[in-house]
């Protein structure tokens, strides 16, 4: 699986389930590949989707959830 990962905002205040508040996270966006069984090369490049991840600077809770 090819993954390739961007730093996109460091410091930003959004909402932790687990510490119930507005905390500081870590905002990164990864491009990974959806369908992993593509064959050929022309398909691949079809198959990728941006994951936008969301990590508590707090507790480490992570929120994962596809860009659309």
């Amino acid at each position: 699986m090819s993954t390739r990962t961007e730093p996109h905002v460091d410091g930003r205040r959004e909402y932790c389930s687990a510490c119930d508040e507005r905390t500081l996270h870590e905002v990164t966006i990864e491009q990974t590949m959806r369908h992993g069984d593509a064959t050929s090369e022309k398909n691949r490049k079809f198959s990728k989707v941006p994951r936008r991840k969301s990590r508590c600077k707090r507790c480490g809770t992570v929120d994962e959830q596809t860009v659309v």
